[in-house]
């Protein structure tokens, strides 16, 4: 009331002037809060589409790591609002950290395909992991190849022992992979461990994270679109809707896919 003179209303100018002072107000609040000798912290205001313009000024700017949270928006909300952390994810130039509960991180996962894509989330995930002296599992989930039932019935007909071979290849050929993995990085001062667990990949993960009390799950996304997105859905996607799990994606660039 006192900034609009007992009018209880603001033209539009003063609206947009109190709006950017407040969230300035706000900003130089929290700074004060959580600066540090060691944390230097600045403010910066702008005024736009959250998500395009958090975007934006990341790649702008050449920010290392997005942090933020998500409101859980879900049904008609979630539609009618969009997902400002969803769309960040999809269009970040930089790692995003997607925090959920406040407790410390003690216990990292890094979820890896065998693929040179989701190693990318090595090196994010573990500078944090050494930050905060976390200690790391790295999983990878092995989903069996699906066979036609005609098949198997035919293949099972000649080998009785054939889909007991099938799953023990896919864990053993993963837990060979992960052990090479976890060879390069013994110089790194890190306790790290390997997993192997069978299922559907989204599902696998957010239950082996229950199952062991996992801070942080660090994942690179494949950044797929259009009908490969619609066809395969996206883990990283399933694993944010899935959980109350902080999460710290990695995003592919446009080369790593075309290679």
């Amino acid at each position: 009331d006192g900034y609009s003179g007992g009018y209880k209303w603001l033209y539009p100018d003063q609206a947009q002037e109190k709006t950017h002072g407040d969230a300035i107000d706000y900003l130089d609040h929290v700074a004060a809060q959580w600066a540090t000798p060691e944390v230097k912290v600045r403010s910066q205001v702008e005024i736009g589409d959250p998500a395009a313009v958090i975007i934006d000024v990341a790649a702008k700017q050449q920010f290392d790591l997005i942090c933020m949270t998500t409101h859980g928006y879900s049904g008609f909300t979630r539609w009618m609002l969009g997902s400002v952390t969803e769309r960040v994810l999809r269009a970040a130039p930089c790692p995003v950290m997607v925090v959920r509960e406040p407790q410390a991180i003690e216990h990292v996962l890094v979820t890896l395909d065998g693929s040179t894509l989701a190693e990318r989330a090595l090196s994010p995930g573990l500078e944090v992991a050494r930050r905060l002296g976390a200690r790391v599992t790295l999983l990878q989930v092995a989903t069996i190849v699906p066979i036609p039932q005609d098949s198997i019935y035919q293949l099972e007909m000649s080998d009785q022992t054939v889909s007991d071979y099938l799953a023990s290849s896919t864990i053993d050929h993963a837990q060979l992979y992960l052990q090479s993995v976890a060879g390069r990085l013994q110089d790194s001062g890190l306790d790290v461990a390997t997993d192997v667990v069978e299922g559907f990949a989204a599902q696998g993960i957010l239950d082996y994270a229950a199952m062991n009390d996992v801070d942080l799950i660090v994942m690179a996304t494949h950044g797929r679109t259009g009908l490969r997105r619609w066809a395969y859905g996206s883990v990283t996607e399933k694993v944010l809707h899935g959980g109350q799990f902080s999460l710290l994606v990695v995003r592919s660039t446009s080369e790593e896919l075309k290679g």
